[in-house]
């Protein structure tokens, strides 16, 4: 093998090194945004199917008020509690998605 043949072999296998590099990083990305958003759809899970409950008791407080009244209530209840964990979870992912994204800068280059 002479002298060109080896440098010729080691820059193909740098640019191979370095493509799947760029590739990782790319990935890497994807899954920190794509547990952002799943975070972000939990936290939305939480809060509305809740206040769903509130606004079916808002519509049978005119006819069924002894009904309505209890789902207004535990709706609001539960949507105050369930809306705190998922509201942590979700802070939580993004103070790691953005470590990662500090990491991923901060490597930027092999």
């Amino acid at each position: 093998m002479t002298v060109e043949e080896a440098r010729s072999n080691v820059e193909f296998s740098e640019d191979l090194v370095a493509s799947a590099y760029r590739e990782l990083k790319q990935n890497v990305k994807r899954v920190g945004e794509s547990a952002a958003d799943a975070s972000a759809f939990e936290l939305k899970k939480r809060t509305f199917a809740p206040l769903l409950i509130s606004l079916i008791g808002i519509f049978l407080l005119f006819g069924l008020w002894y009904l309505g009244l209890p789902l207004i209530a535990g709706g609001i209840y539960l949507a105050y509690r369930l809306r705190g964990p998922a509201k942590a979870l979700d802070d939580d992912v993004k103070e790691l998605q953005k470590e990662l994204n500090e990491a991923i800068a901060k490597n930027n280059n092999i």
